[in-house]
Formats: structure tokens, C-alpha cells, sequence
């Protein structure tokens, strides 16, 4: 029906088209429709944004519009034109169907699902073959790390002063950790995330107390961590996000004193995160903003992030990141006290189904929550510069992600001690961090 409707008001317009008056309501619907007809999206484009300058603003143009910008496969810059639709018929089904898609394809899952809310039934099973359960994705993924120190030694050169409480290094071998993530539906504008992480890993450890020095080659160290988030859409295009962990670490230390005795014991440590943050998208770019506070290795922690998203297609085929993060600690000495770094994301999509992520980051980072607090780098040894990439593979007909990368990371291995409740650092040695790791995730 809408295609013979179409097809009269085109045979209309080649016969009255010398008649119409330039920069007219006949002319921009008319001009708009025959490059529909076409197939010409760009120009289709441009013709919109001039009649809307004008102020013709309707139904029809809206949604050529929207379904050019879909067609050029520029998902986020239809978003918006076929929610003005929707302003006038807010029943149209095809405006619906549309903007579920759209959603869909750049990655708006809150969005998307709120929509599907509000869809009546035909076509939410027309786009929906199945009913979604309350779990929406799992997501198992695991990597391992090795270092590269060259056989240096914790041992420090020269012993800190008489009236230190105690001084310690650390220096990581190898290790690795595994963790499985599940994002649960709770309602058409919250999502619930919640995961649990392991890791272990192998590392010299240096220990000076009350004057006795102890040297663990075999050192275990162990963290379990407990994640939950929260993320709420305020308003079209605004998002809440609210996070909590809870880790329990586990160092377990078999030392040899000079004396030759060995000991054998686990001393249980509790560390606690939290983060807020606000998130706003826009056809072409996303703002973020966010501060999160913990409580990591006996001290406590603010932390600042900024984060801007670009995306030139208006998809998720070609995006870049960057971000600045800002860790001040507490009761720490002021050379020790902030921490600041700024990241950097690119990605793109190579073919069908793959896309590559190169990431770089720069700055040293220690006690700090990233991925909105999904991961924890709660250790003093600060890592200054990561660079690497992963590639990830999407079969949409499996509902399956895979993803594989590699990262070196360049960190520093600081000796501390602590003197009247101020901690102090001194000889770093430097070393890099090989990471491997990969993941799959199962969308429901």
C-alpha cells in the first residue's frame, strides 16, 4: 500500500515537478521521496536537512530520512529521526521495528529493551523469535601473564632508616586469573551485572620486620573478588551507572628466615570499591564522567575519570577513545600520593564478523579501579605504559562473542618502607608484563 501510495505521488511529481515553487513544502516532499525511490541515501540526507532548516518537519520526512541514514548503515544518526516519527504517529509499527534495530546495532541494549517493552505483541515476537529469560549474556573469560625482570633480586641495596616500622617488595613472576560475568534483565530501564573474579599469581617477596629479614621466592598470592553494578537509564540517551566490589585477598607466604626456620602462613586482607558514573550519548559521540572510592591495602582512595567516545560512522564499525584518570591517595608521601594516566581505544571493524581493538595507556596507575571497577589493580608497583590488541569475533546466528589479545605492560617494582605512618619508596627496578587472554560471551 505504502509503495503504490508512493508510486502515485511520484508519477505526481514528474508530471507538476517544472510547476512547484523551489524551497517549497511540494518540492522538499517530492524531491525527498523520488530520492527514495532511488536509492540516493546521501542526497536524500542533505535534501532532509534542508527542508527541516526550512521548517517542514513531518512523518514521511523523517522517516526516509531515518531509513537513509539506516541504509548507509549509520545506525546512531537514525536514532534520533525516527524517534521524531514516532513524536507523530507514535504507533507506527515500521518507525518501531526501525529503531529497535538501530538500537540494536550500536550496542544500547537499556534502550533496546525498553522499547521492546513498550512494542505490542506481533511485533515483539516479529523481532524477538523467542522470549528473553531474566539472564541476558554470560561471559567466561580467562588470561595469563609472565615476566621479564632478568633474575633480579627483591633485596634491597641499603636498609631504610633505624626508627622504620617495617619494608617490603614485591615483584610478580607470573600469574593469572579467570572470571565468569552475567548481566541480568531487572527491568525495561535497569540492567544488573554481576561477577566473579580469581586470580593467583607467583612472586619474590622481600620482608624487613623488627629487624628480621624474610625472603619468599615462592611467595602465592590470592584474590577473590565479588562484583555487582547496576546501570539505569535516566533519560533518552542518559545512563547511571553504579558499582560495588568486594575482594578478599590471600597472600600465602613460605619464608626462610637467616636462621634457616620456615614459616607458613596466610594473612587475609579485605578491600572494598565503589563507582558512580554518567554516561550520554550522542549520534556521533558519547560523554563520560566518573568517581569512585575505596578502600585498598589499608588505605583509602578518590578517584576522577573523564572519557569521551567517538564514533565517525555513526556505529560501532569505527570508534575511538580517550580518558584521563585521577587516583589520589590518602596518608601516603605526597611524591606517592596521585596517580594520573590517560588512555587511548581504537577499534575497527576489519570484516564481517571481526573487529580489532588496539588499546594504549600512559601514565603510571596503582590502587586504582578500571573498567568501572570491574577490575582492580590494587598494588603499590605501579604499571606506567600498556599497549596491545585484541581481536573480537561476532556470530550473531550463534549469539556468540569471541575475543583473543595480547598486552605488554611496563611496571616498576619500588622498595617500600613505612616510618612513623608515611610510606616512602625508594630503588625501583624495572621489568615488562606479557599478557595473554581471551574470552567468550553468550547473548541469550
Amino acid at each position: 500500500m505504502y509503495r503504490l501510495a508512493g508510486g502515485i505521488w511520484f508519477v505526481f511529481y514528474m508530471l507538476t515537478a517544472s510547476g512547484q515553487e523551489p524551497g517549497s513544502f511540494a518540492d522538499f516532499n517530492n524531491r525527498t521521496y523520488a530520492l527514495y525511490e532511488q536509492r540516493q541515501w546521501k542526497d536524500l540526507l542533505k535534501t532532509g536537512r534542508e527542508a527541516i532548516h526550512n521548517g517542514y518537519d513531518y512523518y514521511y520526512l523523517r522517516m526516509r530520512m531515518g531509513i537513509a541514514a539506516y541504509e548507509r548503515k549509520n545506525y546512531m544518526r537514525a536514532i534520533p529521526h525516527f524517534r521524531k516519527a514516532l513524536t507523530f504517529n507514535r504507533t507506527d509499527s515500521v518507525a518501531q521495528e526501525y529503531l529497535y534495530y538501530c538500537y540494536l546495532f550500536s550496542n544500547r541494549k537499556i534502550e533496546a529493551q525498553a522499547l521492546l517493552d513498550k512494542m505490542p505483541g506481533t511485533l515483539r515476537s516479529k523481532v524477538v523469535k523467542k522470549e528473553t529469560g531474566s539472564i541476558l549474556s554470560l561471559m567466561l573469560s580467562a588470561d595469563y601473564y609472565y615476566v621479564n625482570k632478568n633474575n633480579t633480586h627483591p633485596a634491597p641495596a641499603n636498609f631504610p632508616s633505624p626508627s622504620a616500622e617495617s619494608a617490603w617488595r614485591n615483584m610478580e613472576n607470573y600469574g593469572g586469573e579467570t572470571s565468569v560475568t552475567a548481566e541480568w534483565e531487572t527491568g525495561g530501564n535497569i540492567r544488573l551485572q554481576t561477577g566473579y573474579r580469581f586470580l593467583t599469581k607467583q612472586r619474590d617477596s622481600y620482608v624487613l620486620e623488627n629487624g628480621q629479614e624474610t625472603y619468599s621466592p615462592e611467595n602465592v598470592y590470592n584474590q577473590h573478588h565479588f562484583f555487582t553494578q547496576f546501570q539505569i537509564r535516566l533519560y533518552n540517551d542518559t545512563y547511571l551507572s553504579l558499582s560495588a566490589g568486594f575482594l578478599n585477598l590471600r597472600p600465602r607466604y613460605a619464608a626462610s628466615t637467616r636462621w634457616g626456620q620456615t614459616i607458613l602462613k596466610v594473612s587475609p586482607e579485605y578491600n572494598y570499591t565503589g563507582y558512580l558514573l554518567v554516561k550520554h550519548d550522542f549520534p556521533y559521540i558519547s560523554f563520560i564522567a566518573g568517581g569512585g572510592i575505596s578502600n585498598l591495602n589499608g588505605y583509602l582512595q578518590t578517584q576522577q575519570e573523564a572519557e569521551v567516545i567517538l564514533y565517525p560512522l555513526g556505529n560501532i564499525n569505527l570508534y575511538f577513545s580517550a580518558g584521563l584518570t585521577n587516583v589520589v591517595q590518602q596518608a601516603t608521601d605526597p611524591v606517592f600520593r596521585r596517580s594520573l594516566f590517560g588512555t587511548a581505544t581504537l577499534g575497527v571493524r576489519v570484516m564481517k564478523p571481526l573487529w580489532i581493538q588496539v588499546y594504549e595507556s600512559y601514565g603510571d596507575r596503582y590502587n586504582v579501579q578500571l573498567q568501572r571497577g570491574w577490575e582492580v589493580y590494587n598494588l603499590f608497583n605501579p604499571l606506567s605504559e600498556v599497549f596491545g590488541a585484541e581481536a573480537l569475533i561476532s556470530i550473531p546466528a550463534k549469539k556468540l562473542v569471541i575475543n583473543a589479545g595480547f598486552f605488554r605492560t611496563a611496571a616498576k617494582s619500588y622498595y617500600f618502607y613505612q616510618d612513623q605512618e608515611i610510606l616512602f619508596r625508594n630503588e625501583p627496578i624495572k621489568y615488562n608484563l606479557f599478557n595473554i587472554n581471551g574470552g567468550l560471551k553468550w547473548n541469550f
